[in-house]
């Protein structure tokens, strides 16, 4: 038997082995640390061009990752549902149906809505026996994590906390319930991802139900912690059922406990539909809380309000979060405005003051102030990972006549090697085509090449020709560029142009049509760009090029 104590000056066998234990358990979650925060580091699976980065956690109907699609850069949030759950029916044929219907669901309701207190939703996908619904990635962690945060620390939600988050959700409630005519259906605490200041996003709409106008919803989904007495009951329900979940959350929020709990499935549906749930402790919270949540806990739908009903009880709180909201935004609109003016006179004051050394250098007989002065020339370098001040080229110029000396600001800017990339000049590729053209026709004599020598020197003379264009030259070099199907126009003939040089051949189609021969229709920048690069490759261009 291993003594199990560690109290003695001299540690014990089991001593060791736990205080082992331990720190391989503090390694490992350190190593996984580093690893969740590795941008580089290789995905753990990829499901239809998305990288999967990071597990986030599992519900009911399946799990949810943050993904990375590999021809992007923004991280989003990849929700996995598993179509052999029991409700999505027993057997295969009332399973497709109804995944039919949430992914029908999901295309026309979700697409739809556009709200700061809900997540964004981009795709739906089937890929095997899983059902993925791509959306955004909210930065947060959800409303029920905080009840147990603050569970364990014995602490409570302040009622302006309480507020706060209320209030946002109305908002959201207000926007489904009477613009979208939407029912969320599955309205819980962890649905509710709450952000930087409580910024509140409602998440997981994979329950939710657009209905017709005056229709009620039977179908019973949703979490039974929250669920209203219609539901409960097996009848119709409304909008009003997110009303009953929105009681539920405030109660826990002045609580950190649901309304309605018992391991006994009879009694939680005989306690929601009777609305018994033990009362909110006196005097810890203003009378407001309380009666907003038996307002929302109204066991007959009827007498229960709507999102508009609870939120004209607390217009004035909300009034006083609006101005709020009005005050920072206008914070915000000063300050940018600030940084736009800054930025306007600095560039402005820089392009004065290179017009004036430019002036200065120009004068005869005067040296170079820059020499004079023993200043150099700066230029502003954006490296990868990087912070380089905005004002970091006009702080270090020699304004020379004018001496305006820039006021230094702190703004920046900070440039990631991920957005950098290569840009490509498109008028280089047709530089290049015209390029090849005039290496050609500048070629000495070859009588083996006679005809398609002409060839190139008419295309070439047709592109330059009197009434030609700029526009022209770069629409002919592109189709050269493309290698496009469509005939060459010169001067407005075509065949009867071309048969001036050549006779038919038998196969218009043959490798060799592009090269010894052309059709009697007359020849496609394809076949000319094929004429084109064989007179290269036996002239040695490429050659030339590379070594030039």
């Amino acid at each position: 038997m291993l003594d199990i104590t560690c109290g003695s000056s001299r540690p014990t066998r089991s001593c060791k082995l736990w205080f082992h234990v331990t720190l391989e358990e503090k390694l490992e979650a350190l190593r996984d640390g580093i690893r969740s925060v590795d941008q580089n580091r290789a995905p753990l699976k990829v499901i239809s061009g998305y990288s999967v980065l990071e597990h986030l956690g599992t519900g009911a109907f399946g799990s949810v990752f943050k993904v990375q699609k590999q021809s992007g850069q923004n991280l989003l949030a990849l929700k996995e549902v598993n179509l052999h759950n029991p409700a999505f029916g027993k057997d295969k044929r009332s399973r497709d149906s109804n995944v039919e219907k949430i992914i029908s669901e999901l295309t026309i309701i979700k697409e739809q809505m556009m709200h700061p207190n809900i997540v964004k939703y981009y795709k739906t996908f089937l890929d095997g026996e899983k059902l993925y619904i791509v959306m955004e990635l909210i930065e947060g962690v959800p409303l029920a994590e905080h009840f147990t945060s603050l569970q364990e620390k014995q602490q409570r939600f302040t009622e302006d906390r309480i507020w706060n988050v209320f209030i946002q959700v109305c908002l959201a409630l207000r926007y489904l319930h009477k613009e979208k005519r939407i029912v969320h259906r599955d309205l819980t605490p962890n649905n509710i991802m709450l952000g930087e200041k409580d910024k509140v996003t409602i998440t997981d709409f994979g329950l939710a139900k657009q209905k017709q106008e005056n229709s009620k919803l039977t179908s019973v989904v949703g979490t039974i912690l929250y669920s209203c007495p219609e539901v409960v009951k097996n009848e119709p329900y409304g909008e009003k059922a997110d009303i009953w979940a929105l009681g539920c959350i405030l109660y826990q929020m002045a609580t950190l406990k649901p309304p309605f709990y018992s391991s006994n499935m009879l009694s939680l549906a005989s306690k929601i539909v009777e609305a018994e749930y033990e009362p909110v402790e006196e005097g810890v919270f203003s009378e407001r809380v309380p009666q907003t949540i038996r307002w929302c806990l109204t066991p007959d739908a009827e007498q229960r309000p709507d999102v508009v009903a609870v939120s004209s009880r607390i217009s004035d709180l909300m009034m006083r979060l609006m101005d709020g909201l009005y005050a920072s935004h206008n914070a915000l609109e000063r300050r940018a405005e600030r940084d736009r003016k800054r930025a306007q006179k600095c560039f402005m004051g820089k392009q004065a003051g290179e017009a004036a050394c430019s002036h200065q250098e120009n004068l005869p007989g005067r040296a170079d102030p820059l020499n004079h002065s023993g200043e150099q020339e700066v230029s502003l370098d954006v490296k990868s990972s990087s912070c380089v001040p905005a004002d970091s080229s006009v702080a270090t110029m020699d304004f020379c006549a004018l001496k305006i000396k820039p006021r230094p600001v702190s703004a920046g800017i900070c440039v990631s090697q991920k957005m950098l990339r290569q840009i490509h000049d498109p008028i280089h590729k047709l530089l290049v085509q015209l390029h090849k053209l005039v290496f050609i026709t500048q070629l000495p004599p070859s009588p083996s090449a006679d005809v398609q020598r002409r060839l190139i020197e008419k295309f070439k003379k047709s592109l330059f020709q009197l009434g030609s264009d700029p526009s022209n030259l770069k629409l002919e070099l592109s189709k050269l560029l493309q290698a496009s199907p469509e005939l060459i126009e010169v001067n407005g003939a075509t065949a009867g142009w071309w048969s001036l040089l050549h006779p038919p051949t038998k196969d218009p189609e043959s490798p060799d049509s592009a090269v010894d021969g052309y059709v009697t229709d007359g020849v496609t920048y394809q076949q000319m760009q094929g004429i084109i690069e064989k007179l290269l490759e036996q002239n040695n261009y490429y050659r030339t090029t590379q070594s030039s």
